[in-house]
């Protein structure tokens, strides 16, 4: 993927990040992360049914690579059981660890694939992930 094509979806993600609000649904798993070197504080809300992931949403403040990161994480999962989950998850840390990953389970995430090259930006990539799995734990 070129890079301009890249900048162009990171950036509509942070522009316009999907369910980047505060659900109104009440029982849904929260979780809480963020990082120490930087402004990423970010709070998810997981809506889980038998086992299969119904929603996820998003709040709070977070840079450009973070908040798209958690945007496009939320594209991929709806609808997606645990095993599903769990193997974006581990193909999302395989691209970001410049390991062996699948490109096409990855779709648009692969936006990211050479955050590698910027180490200071892998936690931003990864944060949102972080979430998901702990979420994983739970399930």
């Amino acid at each position: 993927m070129e890079q301009s094509v890249k900048k162009a979806i990171i950036l509509h993600h942070y522009e316009n990040p999907i369910n980047f609000h505060k659900p109104d649904k009440e029982n849904l798993h929260e979780i809480k992360i963020k990082t120490e070197s930087c402004i990423d504080n970010l709070t998810f809300w997981f809506e889980i049914d038998n086992s299969i992931i119904k929603d996820i949403y998003f709040k709070g403040e977070a840079c450009a690579i973070s908040t798209s990161s958690a945007s496009i994480m939320i594209s991929l999962l709806k609808g997606k059981t645990k095993e599903e989950a769990i193997n974006l998850l581990n193909n999302f840390n395989n691209m970001i660890d410049d390991k062996a990953y699948d490109e096409n389970t990855l779709e648009e995430a692969t936006v990211f694939d050479e955050i590698h090259l910027q180490p200071s930006r892998i936690r931003c990539a990864k944060l949102p992930w972080l979430a998901l799995e702990e979420q994983m734990e739970d399930l």
